[in-house]
C-alpha cells in the first residue's frame, strides 16, 4: 500500500487538472453505532469507532483525450490498494468567507477531545474564521474534522468546536488547514467503470472513502 498523491488541487499529479470538474456529489457519514435494548426497554447507544466520510462523485462528461489520464490515475491507485488525496466539491471548502490567514495550535489535546483552542496571525478580532458544517485537518495526521460551531477569531485566540472527536493527539504548533481540505481516500469499490460515448465523451463516477 502506499500514497500515490493528489487526484486534484494544485498538487494533482495528473498531466492536467483543469478539466476535471463534478456534476454532483453525494457526501455521507458513516458511524458504527452499536444499539442495545435493556430488559426494562431503555435503549443503549455506544460506538467504538470513529466517523468515516464517504463519497460517489461524479464528473462532467470528458472527451476521451482529458479523461484517459483519470483511467490511467485510477490504474496507479490500483482501487482500494493505494489511497490519494482528493478535494471533495462544495466539502472541501469554507463557507466563512473572513481572512484567516495562519491558524495554529495553542495547547497539546489529546485523543478524543472535541474542542481544541488555536491562534491565528491575523488581527481580525470578531471575524468568524470557520461556519458550522465547515472542515478543516490538522497538520499532524490525515483525519477530516467537520467544525460543529462557528468559529469567532479572537486577538487572544479562539476555539474550534468539531466532530468526530481526535483520533490523535495535537499539539502546539501544528497548523490547521481550512481551505481546500484534502481527504485521504481509497476506492470503495475493487471494480470500476467507464462509460464511453459514441459522441466522444466518457462519463464517470468515484465511489471514495476516507483512510486515516
Amino acid at each position: 500500500m502506499a500514497s500515490i498523491g493528489a487526484f486534484n488541487g494544485s498538487s494533482s499529479i495528473l498531466s492536467n487538472a483543469t478539466p476535471i470538474q463534478f456534476r454532483a456529489v453525494n457526501f455521507k457519514q458513516q458511524n458504527e453505532v452499536a444499539i442495545t435494548k435493556t430488559a426494562s426497554g431503555r435503549i443503549i447507544r455506544s460506538t467504538a469507532a470513529t466517523t468515516l466520510w464517504k463519497g460517489t462523485l461524479e464528473l462532467v462528461s470528458l472527451t476521451v483525450a482529458n479523461f484517459k489520464q483519470i483511467q490511467g490515475f485510477i490504474a496507479k491507485a490500483k482501487t482500494s490498494v493505494n489511497d490519494f488525496t482528493i478535494e471533495i466539491p462544495e466539502i472541501s471548502f469554507r463557507t466563512a468567507t473572513d481572512n484567516v490567514g495562519t491558524v495554529t495550535v495553542s495547547g497539546n489535546f489529546g485523543q478524543g477531545s472535541s474542542s481544541v483552542n488555536v491562534t491565528t496571525d491575523q488581527g481580525n478580532i470578531n471575524a468568524t474564521a470557520l461556519k458550522m458544517g465547515d472542515v478543516i485537518k490538522f497538520s499532524g495526521h490525515d483525519k477530516v474534522y467537520m467544525a460543529t460551531e462557528d468559529a469567532v477569531m479572537d486577538s487572544a485566540g479562539f476555539a474550534i468546536a468539531f466532530e468526530p472527536a481526535l483520533v490523535l493527539q495535537v499539539s502546539t504548533s501544528e497548523t490547521v488547514t481550512y481551505d481546500n481540505v484534502p481527504f485521504k481516500v481509497i476506492m470503495s469499490s475493487d471494480l470500476q467503470e467507464y462509460q464511453y460515448n459514441v459522441d466522444g465523451t466518457v462519463n464517470y463516477r468515484m465511489d471514495v472513502e476516507e483512510v486515516i
